[in-house]
């Protein structure tokens, strides 16, 4: 009798494992590495999430789960915008190489210069067990490139201005073109100072000594130059 009832309660489990699970199926993110990068500018961004079978199989189960942004240095609402959403296969899908996108929805940024980065993870995993996501990855880190050169401003050669003293002790000085506004950054890519530019003369003198980047919008384009304060 506890023989029968042992099996009726493996066969149950083993169900139960079946409605939950693709048998071979891989489901996830398609990229090994863990993360992916993206320019800033690329309002077209994606992601994408796909089913893997060697044999070819369909699909027996829906196979999925809730792709949800985590903000790290970039800030949903702010650098990119997203909901959480649900990504299905349906049963009868041809269980190898399907894919389906994700939209990131970048938001140009037309100041900032270095990379900011948020992740996305999957939850309400459905169709497979945790061990067979894609490389047994659950999220993935998606870093924004902000380089400067999509920005609706001609990025300026170092012929069309002048940029001194750099070094530098107390103050940068411009000339060639007319400086509106500017932009400093550590060797990190982190602002660590901003402000309007005053007759195109820039106080830096509470800089602390080392590398920096300045990103500045003049009347001719953006300038962008890297210069290091004593």
């Amino acid at each position: 009798m506890f023989k029968n009832i042992h099996k009726i309660i493996c066969i149950a489990f083993l169900s139960v494992l079946c409605l939950q699970a693709n048998a071979q199926i891989k489901f996830g993110f398609i990229l090994p590495k863990g993360y992916d990068n993206f320019n800033n500018s690329d309002t077209s961004a994606y992601i994408e999430l796909a089913v893997f079978n060697d044999n070819q199989d369909t699909l027996k189960y829906v196979t999925g789960a809730d792709v949800y942004p985590i903000n790290g240095t970039a800030i949903n609402g702010v650098h990119y915008d997203m909901k959480s959403q649900t990504v299905n296969f349906k049963p009868g899908t041809p269980g190898y190489a399907n894919y389906k996108k994700v939209k990131l929805n970048l938001i140009p940024d037309s100041f900032f210069y270095g990379t900011r980065f948020f992740t996305l993870g999957l939850r309400n995993i459905t169709g497979v067990l945790k061990s067979q996501l894609n490389f047994g990855l659950d999220t993935l880190k998606i870093i924004i490139d902000y380089d400067g050169l999509k920005i609706g401003y001609p990025t300026l050669s170092i012929a069309d201005y002048k940029l001194y003293p750099n070094p530098t002790r107390d103050a940068l000085y411009i000339e060639g073109v007319e400086s509106k506004n500017y932009v400093i950054f550590n060797g990190m890519g982190q602002e660590v100072f901003s402000g309007e530019t005053a007759n195109n003369k820039i106080d830096v003198s509470s800089l602390k000594e080392g590398l920096y980047i300045l990103k500045s919008v003049t009347d001719k384009g953006m300038l962008i130059q890297k210069f290091f304060k004593q």
